[in-house]
């Protein structure tokens, strides 16, 4: 056994320090410091700590991370116009869907985020029966510091395409931090007149720290 695990030698008192003890402090020390900037080395790899310890950032720091996607049941949403959509739509047999109905449908789902996180995309999939018929998917946040909500559009707008497909809704060119106002997220969609064959799935909300 040797550096970092174990001592190379132990040491009486008034013994000759060795070189090869040296140079293993020395690398011993570079490695830490590689390990701790993210600089390729060989002999650190992972961080575990000691069961029920934590890791406390002081400060306005934060835990950084790489992407994660958060899955969002399309049920969790609420339809707000229109004559009502059908749970499950015509090829699911499960409460993992929706379909338009007969007039212009609205539908709106909650995207929920914590503070600090940066949303840079959502998606949703969508199957379009009908010639003619056409859907768009917008993000909002609406902000409700001053008492009264503000609603403003992020990124850009999802639709769907000629049928029969299907597609993802995409909102890209987000970059939207969640901070610590009165700010809620969520996902519109909004149906053409007369659209009764789409069929729409879950949301994915991508976000990481900056």
């Amino acid at each position: 056994m040797a550096l970092p695990t174990s001592r190379s030698t132990t040491y009486a008192a008034l013994s000759q320090v060795k070189s090869a003890d040296l140079n293993g402090i020395q690398d011993a020390i570079i490695a830490i410091n590689n390990f701790l900037t993210a600089v390729a080395q060989g002999t650190y790899t992972d961080l575990t700590l000691v069961a029920n310890k934590h890791v406390t950032v002081s400060g306005t720091g934060a835990h950084k991370r790489g992407v994660r996607v958060r899955k969002i049941p399309i049920i969790s949403g609420q339809q707000t116009s229109g004559t009502a959509m059908t749970l499950n739509g015509a090829n699911t047999d499960t409460h993992d869907a929706v379909q338009t109905s007969a007039t212009n449908n609205k539908y709106k789902i909650p995207i929920t985020v914590e503070e600090g996180e940066r949303i840079t995309l959502v998606t949703m999939r969508a199957q379009t029966l009908n010639a003619g018929d056409t859907s768009a998917m917008k993000v909002f946040k609406s902000d409700a510091t001053g008492g009264t909500p503000t609603t403003t559009q992020l990124g850009t707008t999802g639709t769907t395409s000629a049928p029969p497909s299907t597609v993802t809704l995409s909102s890209g060119a987000l970059t939207e931090t969640v901070g610590a106002t009165a700010i809620t997220y969520y996902v519109e969609i909004t149906c053409s007149a007369f659209n009764t064959g789409t069929v729409f799935y879950g949301l994915e909300v991508t976000t990481d720290i900056p």
